[in-house]
Parts: structure tokens; C-alpha cells; sequence
């Protein structure tokens, strides 16, 4: 398992896992890890389709013409499909017309011809698994589409052009996005490793004091950059006018005229002012990113004897290091500043003209 912990970067920049070739790699999971992993996704995936399907079954009715789901929210028995116009009941399913012969007489709130717990559709769904959900949602969480994200900060880069905004400017939203894909990235397999390690190791001394925080640090500190950066509001803007794909964004001259850019333009201006201290804050991701990734590797050489004690001294974790305090300090110091240029750039914002 050890071996299977290398990540290779081409001399063209393709970043790949030695053993698996999984592009991009996968630490601080292993290989193994991150197979087991994908597996579990997509077990978990069969049994939301199967708890969608037990819902279906108790609280719908299929239409016996057209198998259209229809909920009843009050009323009698008497169903009318929307779709394709049949009547039928909504308790057993079957046609309408048959109820009017029914034994023991016709009767709109009462079907004596079977019930729901007699149809062959009705489906069991498998039960939740455990921490694997919220491990899951949090691997999403960091989800990226490096993309889509590419192409935003071309629309960034081409408003800040076309304002004639600072060069600093230009280069941080560059420097700024690299550093946030990268951490999330190394997140995303982060809560991979956080659900194969099991509950017992979860609850170790070395998981809580020296991986779970540096968790927590890196993606405090990478949202408050995403912030800053401020690029989710030409994202949200070019959602709005449709532009939702990649492609849609390969001509940012052209698609700036469609697009709102008040609060995107009066974000931009307020971190041009103070673009050396918005760098420092992409320097704490940096930092950050790597100091997790030298603790998740450390975590991955420990034995298991040695991840449920506490001989907090005898392993080389880089949690104790000066690159850790130095970078603390940064994430207080630029969350501040963060803070600042949210404010205003809200406030320029509500203050702007029009497109």
C-alpha cells in the first residue's frame, strides 16, 4: 500500500498516480483506498436509486396505461392520468370500471379488489451506509470543474483588460485559481481517506490533532480565496444568461456584453487596491495544501498501533513545524482582508450603474 502513494507530473505538466494511472493522482489515499472508494460510490449510488424507487412505491400509484408515478395528496380513489387520460384507483391500480361490479358494492373511498401491499412492483431499498454519506458529501463539496473554472477566469482577465485593471490583478486571479483546484483537489481524497480509515482510527489521537485540522485550516482558508478571487460572480452572471458550459465561454470579448458585470467589476476594483495582500492569501493555500499533503503522507506510514496512540512527539508530522505557524498567521491576517473586500465590493456594487 505504501507503494501505491506515488504521484508523477510529465514534463508537460500531466500530474498522474504511478501504479493506478488515475489522472491527476489521488493523495493522500492509496490506490487501494481509492478503489475501494469507487466501489463504495457506486454501490451507494444503486441504493439511492433504490430508496427512490421505495419511496415510488409507497407514496405513488402507476397509471396502467401509461405507468406514469402519481401521487394523491386527498380525495377519493378516482385517478385520472394527466398524461394519457385513463381512469383507474389509486389504492390497487386497476381500471376504474371494474370497481363499479366490485363485492360488497361501488363505493369512491373504499376499493375491496386488493391494496398496495399486493403489488409485485413494490421494491425494497437497502439501508443507508454509515459515515460513507458524509465523507461522500464532502468529497463533492470540493468538487471543481477546472474547466469551466479556466474559462470564468478568462472573462475575469478579459474585464480587467478591458477596464484597464492593474496587472497585479491579473496575475493573482491566475496564480490564485491554481492554488484553489489544486486544494481542492487534495480535499476531495482527503474524505476519501477519512472513510477508509474506519471509525476506531477516526477517533485516534493522530487523526484528531494533526489530519483533522489541517482539514479543517485548508478549506477555510481556500474558500476565503475563492472569495476574494471573487470569480462566482461572472459565473453566476453568465449562468443566468445561459452560458452554463465550457464552450459557451471560448469568446470572453463576446460574452462580457451579455453578461452583468456590476458587482463583478466593483469586486474587481477593490482587490486591485489591495492585490499584494490577496496574494498572501494564495500563498496560505499553498502553503496549506502542501503542509496537509506532507501530513496525510506521514498519516499513511504510520502502523495502526501507532495511529491509536498518542506518542504525539515520536512521528515527524509537519503540523509542528514553522511552515504551519507561518501559515496560520497568513490565513488570520488575509481572512480579514477578505472580509474587507467583501464589504466592498457588495457595497460598490449596489452603488454601480447598469451592464
Amino acid at each position: 500500500e505504501r507503494l501505491s502513494l506515488c504521484t508523477l507530473e510529465c514534463a508537460c505538466g500531466m500530474r498522474f498516480c504511478g501504479p493506478c494511472n488515475q489522472e491527476g493522482g489521488h493523495e493522500p489515499a492509496n490506490c487501494k483506498q481509492w478503489k475501494d472508494w469507487q466501489e463504495q460510490e457506486a454501490k451507494d449510488s444503486k441504493e439511492e436509486t433504490s430508496a427512490t424507487a421505495r419511496w415510488l412505491a409507497e407514496n405513488t400509484q402507476k397509471c396502467p396505461q401509461c405507468s406514469a408515478n402519481i401521487n394523491r395528496n386527498g380525495g377519493c380513489n378516482h385517478m385520472t392520468c394527466k398524461s394519457c387520460g385513463k381512469h383507474f384507483c389509486y389504492v390497487c391500480g386497476g381500471d376504474w370500471e371494474q370497481h363499479k361490479q366490485q363485492a360488497g358494492g361501488f363505493d369512491f373511498y373504499r376499493c375491496r379488489m386488493g391494496d398496495r401491499e399486493t403489488r409485485e412492483d413494490k421494491v425494497t431499498a437497502g439501508s443507508a451506509p454509515g459515515s460513507f454519506g458524509a465523507c461522500r458529501d464532502g468529497f463533492r463539496a470540493n468538487v471543481r470543474d477546472a474547466k469551466w473554472e479556466k474559462g470564468v477566469l478568462g472573462l475575469a482577465i478579459t474585464l480587467a483588460e478591458v477596464f484597464g485593471i492593474d496587472q497585479g490583478y491579473q496575475e493573482f486571479l491566475t496564480e490564485s485559481l491554481s492554488a484553489t483546484l489544486a486544494a481542492r483537489e487534495l480535499l476531495k481524497f482527503c474524505y476519501v481517506l477519512k472513510h477508509t480509515i474506519g471509525e476506531d482510527n477516526r477517533n485516534s489521537w493522530h487523526w484528531l490533532y494533526q489530519v483533522a485540522p489541517c482539514i479543517s485550516e485548508l478549506e477555510v482558508v481556500a474558500s476565503k480565496l475563492e472569495s476574494v478571487a471573487g470569480l462566482s460572480f461572472l459565473a453566476a452572471s453568465a449562468r443566468a444568461v445561459g452560458l452554463e458550459r465550457p464552450s459557451n465561454l471560448a469568446m470572453p470579448e463576446r460574452q462580457l456584453l451579455q453578461l452583468d458585470l456590476r458587482e463583478a467589476l466593483a469586486h474587481a476594483a477593490a482587490v486591485a487596491e489591495v492585490a499584494g495582500f490577496a496574494q498572501q492569501l494564495t500563498m496560505a493555500v499553498r502553503l496549506q495544501t502542501q503542509h496537509l499533503l506532507s501530513v496525510g503522507r506521514a498519516w499513511q506510514e504510520l502502523t495502526d498501533e501507532e495511529r491509536r496512540g498518542g506518542m504525539f512527539e515520536s512521528v515527524p508530522m509537519a503540523a509542528r513545524g514553522p511552515v504551519a505557524q507561518a501559515t496560520r498567521g497568513l490565513v488570520d491576517a488575509a481572512t480579514d482582508i477578505g472580509n474587507m473586500l467583501w464589504s466592498l465590493g457588495r457595497l460598490a456594487g449596489s452603488l454601480g450603474g447598469g451592464r
